[in-house]
């Protein structure tokens, strides 16, 4: 199986020569290429008769490479269930910036994501804890996504609600035929998000893209302010697990994971992926440098949250939500157990070898270095793009 570590250990080193990256793209980079490697080291198991001998290097742990996030993932989505899937109904709503935004989301992935948080955030609370719909503080997990299922980019915010919310009198649940109006909650996303656009160009927060000027964006945002944006809200469903391992699979590992990867010759990879136009899988052929720019383009930012909460699953409101599952009949909140590396493969009915197959003996365990002859890009490598 042919795997992203594979096509970026070949042509990386080329794609880098040849354009400015991002020092979080550089560093993602080095991880995909380093992961289960001996750059990283591991440990060997052998058999003291020398008749068997396998070895498992590191993996890097980096939340853009898909060969490593299967166990961490299931630990995230583990942590999220038990927390924050509330014994009541939620719904399920999509937030998504016009694609003539995205030069600027290129040029200031952070900022631009953040207000994307603050603008969906302000307009879904302001119509269900302060305006006449609940009257009630939600819980509400928010997750920022920047591709599509073909890897291009896509840049939208996907957020989990309660179907109702918490106050003095205890838990108050959505008794409309009607989650929130639909067209109130676009118009507040979009005038709220424009707004703070507007806001951080007049104070040169935002770097300009280099295929417009100040005067240019300004008239966009006031053209995109007066159309229709695309905010969607689903049907409402019993328990939050189904949304949360949804969210689970863009925590870590980026836009393509191997299991996609059909083939790579040196000119071509080709991937698969499902399409939600036809509902079928399809495949795609791309030059391998198209392919790395596709995956850095979505690394995000060293120390960018990706997953926020807010109203009832805030971090300062711990308090409100035990009191919440009291009212609601749940148990005391728990942290589950962490999931081991054994506990992991026994989940996927995975048998770990412990005992020689030729003479039965127990197998040992030995250390294996890490190769240093490769180490990390430092900062002053990494050539900040614009």
């Amino acid at each position: 199986m042919v795997t992203l570590g594979e096509v970026f250990r070949a042509e990386f080193p080329g794609y880098a020569a040849a354009h400015r990256l991002r020092g979080a793209a550089h560093r993602a980079a080095f991880a995909i290429m380093a992961c289960r490697t001996a750059v990283l080291g591991g440990h060997a198991e052998y058999c003291p008769e020398e008749h068997y001998v396998q070895s498992h290097y590191n993996s890097c742990k980096h939340r853009a490479c898909p060969q490593c996030r299967g166990l961490e993932m299931e630990r995230w989505l583990r942590r999220q269930v038990a927390r924050y899937a509330l014994a009541c109904d939620y719904r399920h709503v999509v937030f998504t910036a016009p694609k003539e935004l995205l030069p600027v989301w290129r040029y200031n992935r952070s900022l631009f994501s953040n207000l994307m948080f603050q603008a969906a955030r302000d307009a879904l609370l302001g119509l269900l804890q302060d305006g006449p719909h609940l009257g009630a503080l939600p819980g509400m997990v928010g997750s920022l996504h920047t591709w599509g299922r073909s890897g291009i980019e896509h840049v939208h915010l996907h957020f989990l609600v309660t179907a109702g919310g918490w106050t003095e009198a205890g838990w108050s649940r959505c008794t409309g035929k009607f989650f929130v109006p639909y067209e109130d909650l676009r118009e507040r996303y979009r005038d709220r998000l424009v707004e703070l656009l507007r806001r951080a160009l007049t104070r040169e927060e935002l770097v300009i893209p280099a295929s417009m000027d100040g005067a240019g964006l300004a008239d966009e945002l006031d053209r995109l302010g007066s159309i229709d944006w695309h905010v969607r809200v689903m049907d409402s469903y019993e328990g939050g697990q189904g949304v949360l391992t949804y969210f689970s699979r863009y925590v870590r590992g980026g836009p393509i994971s191997n299991p996609q990867i059909v083939g790579y010759d040196g000119q071509q990879v080709e991937y698969r992926y499902y399409s939600h136009e036809t509902g079928q899988v399809c495949k795609a052929q791309l030059r391998p440098w198209e392919l790395i720019r596709r995956i850095l383009e979505h690394v995000p930012e060293k120390g960018f949250r990706v997953v926020r909460y807010y109203g009832l699953f805030a971090q300062n409101r711990r308090e409100e939500l035990t009191q919440c599952r009291e009212w609601l009949g749940m148990a005391p909140y728990e942290e589950p157990e962490k999931l081991t590396v054994d506990g992991y493969l026994a989940q996927l009915k995975i048998e770990r070898v412990t005992h020689c197959p030729t003479c039965g003996r127990r197998l040992r365990c030995r250390e294996i270095p890490p190769c240093r002859s490769h180490s990390p890009p430092s900062e002053g490598h990494c050539a900040a793009a614009a």
